[in-house]
């Protein structure tokens, strides 16, 4: 258990490491190595972390219950959210890179395994977050990866999701 927990926080740690000058304020619970934010929008030109170019054939798996992380509210809304948009988690890329450190096929994986990685990582939460806004806005999955890729979800304003979900 101590090395799959390395394992997240390493995955975490390399995903903030191109991003030394960004700054946020943390998410209570979460590691400092995942404390990434950006003023601006930029190309991302290094690799893809791994996702569905489509939507699934078969059924999702469920997430976790958002119940369940009572007393930190980011990970009780990105679960909460991630439940009910589980088909474009589905196809969107996760850049914590826990595809390489965990095994992880999409951003969906993050909400779905036993081993609560969402909770611990900002940068999970920061995309999950994105998804639903820019879903409300009306894009596609595709849509959504495009700014993904490009870093838009950097630019997530977290105060909105300092309360726990309201249903």
């Amino acid at each position: 258990m101590r090395k799959k927990g390395f394992a997240v926080l390493a995955g975490c740690a390399l995903s903030a490491a191109g991003a030394v000058f960004l700054n946020v304020k943390a998410i209570p619970g979460s590691p400092p190595a995942g404390q990434v934010a950006a003023a601006k929008t930029e190309k991302t030109t290094g690799p893809v972390p791994a996702y569905h170019s489509r939507a699934p054939r078969k059924p999702l798996p469920a997430t976790l219950p958002w119940e369940q992380f009572a007393g930190n509210s980011y990970a009780e809304n990105g679960y909460f959210l991630a439940s009910r948009i589980r088909e474009l988690l589905y196809q969107q890329p996760c850049y914590c890179f826990c595809d390489h450190s965990l095994g992880h096929g999409s951003l969906l994986d993050c909400y779905t395994k036993p081993d609560k990685h969402a909770a611990i990582c900002q940068t999970c939460l920061m995309e999950t977050f994105f998804v639903d806004e820019e879903a409300r806005a009306g894009k596609t999955a595709a849509e959504i990866r495009k700014e993904i890729i490009r870093g838009d979800w950097k630019r997530v304003n977290l105060a909105k999701y300092a309360a726990p979900p309201r249903l």
